[in-house]
């Protein structure tokens, strides 16, 4: 149980660290308070993949990775600073409906995929020949 809470730790921190950073970025522009969670989410998922992407042809793929994900928290703290400044209450107000709609469709799209593209197959190999 140990070693496989250990095991998803890291990724667990990876996108703790990304996440937050996308979430920093959308505190330095004018987004109304209830956005501000998911869009700061999305958004630092892309970038960090966006980076990734970048720092793949300079290092190895997981140390690549990380470089994005720390890149963009390290640009989160740039355009949060001014917030941050001036005592940053209030900067992380967390939509509960919101981050349980984003749980249900992370967890719910990947098992329809599946399902679908297994009933095709299904479909394809009890064809009479």
């Amino acid at each position: 149980m140990i070693s496989q809470l250990l095991n998803i730790l890291p990724l667990l921190i990876w996108f703790l660290v990304w996440a937050i950073g996308g979430w920093l970025i959308v505190v330095g522009f004018n987004i109304p308070r209830r956005e501000q969670m998911i869009t700061g989410i999305s958004l630092g998922m892309v970038l960090q993949l966006w980076l990734s992407n970048g720092f793949a042809h300079f290092a190895p793929i997981l140390s690549a990775f990380w470089l994005g994900a720390f890149a963009t928290l390290a640009l989160g703290f740039i355009f949060a600073w001014p917030r941050l400044k001036m005592g940053g209450k209030g900067i992380f107000l967390i939509s509960w409906g919101q981050l349980a709609s984003l749980a249900l469709i992370v967890y719910l799209l990947p098992s329809l995929a599946s399902a679908s593209i297994f009933s095709m197959i299904v479909k394809i190999y009890r064809q009479p020949p």
